[in-house]
C-alpha cells in the first residue's frame, strides 16, 4: 500500500504546485487591421482595405513562460475588388466591389514569453474560428454610380484559420498596457459558390490588461 500511497501523495503535491503557478488576468483589446483575398477569382485583382476589430481576452499563465490565451474579437474583413469588363448590365466596363465580412473570431493562442525581456516579450499562434455576422458588397461602376446589397447568402461560415503574432506586455502598476502585431490566414473559402478565395488579415491591436 505504500507505494500506492506514495503515488497519490505525488499526484496531489504535483497538482498543488501547478495551481499555485497558474496566474489569470484579462483585459480588453483593440485596433485596426488591413485586410485582402488571396487564391484564385476570375477575372478579377484584390487590393487591401483598412478596418477595425475590437474584443476581449483571458490569458491563463500556468507555467513561467507559457500561457494559453483564449480570445472574442468583432472584427472586418473582406477586400477591394477591381473586376475587369463585367456584365452588360453593369455597363459592361469594369467595376470595383468593396466586400466586408462582419466574424465574431475566437483565437485560442499558446504564447511563449521570451527569457531576457523586462517589457514581457511574447510570440504567439493558435487556431481561430469566425462566425459571420454580416456580409456587404458595394459596387462602383466606372460611371461613378454605386449600390449595395447584401451577400450573406453566398459567403461561407464558419470562417477557419491560424493566427500568429507578437505582442508585448508593458506593466504600469495596477494594469499592463499591451501591444500585439498578428497575422490572420485564412483556411477555409469565404464564398459558397466554388471559388477558391481565403481572407487575409494583419492587425495592430493595443490593449489592456487587468
Amino acid at each position: 500500500m505504500k507505494p500506492i500511497f506514495a503515488v497519490i501523495f505525488s499526484v496531489v503535491a504535483a497538482s498543488a504546485a501547478l495551481s499555485a503557478q497558474i496566474e489569470v488576468s484579462k483585459g480588453i483589446k483593440a485596433g485596426i487591421n488591413f485586410t485582402t483575398f488571396a487564391g484564385s477569382q476570375f477575372s478579377s485583382t484584390n487590393s487591401t482595405i483598412t478596418q477595425y476589430l475590437f474584443g476581449a481576452f483571458a490569458e491563463v499563465k500556468f507555467l513561467d513562460k507559457i500561457s494559453l490565451e483564449p480570445e472574442v474579437f468583432y472584427d472586418i474583413k473582406g477586400a477591394k475588388v477591381t473586376i475587369k469588363g463585367g456584365p452588360m448590365f453593369l455597363g459592361g466596363n469594369g467595376y470595383t466591389e468593396n466586400d466586408h465580412f462582419g466574424y465574431l473570431e475566437v483565437p485560442l493562442l499558446i504564447k511563449y514569453y521570451l527569457p531576457f525581456s523586462p517589457a514581457k516579450l511574447s510570440v504567439y499562434a493558435g487556431p481561430s474560428v469566425g462566425f459571420l455576422l454580416n456580409a456587404k458588397a458595394k459596387s462602383v461602376l466606372a460611371g461613378g454610380d454605386d449600390s449595395e446589397i447584401d451577400i450573406m447568402s453566398q459567403t461561407a461560415s464558419p470562417d477557419y484559420g491560424v493566427v500568429i503574432g507578437t505582442g508585448l506586455n508593458v506593466p504600469t502598476g495596477l494594469i499592463d498596457a499591451t501591444v500585439d502585431v498578428r497575422y490572420d490566414l485564412g483556411l477555409k473559402t469565404v464564398t459558397t459558390n466554388g471559388s477558391h478565395i481565403y481572407n487575409r488579415m494583419l492587425a495592430v491591436l493595443v490593449g489592456v490588461s487587468l
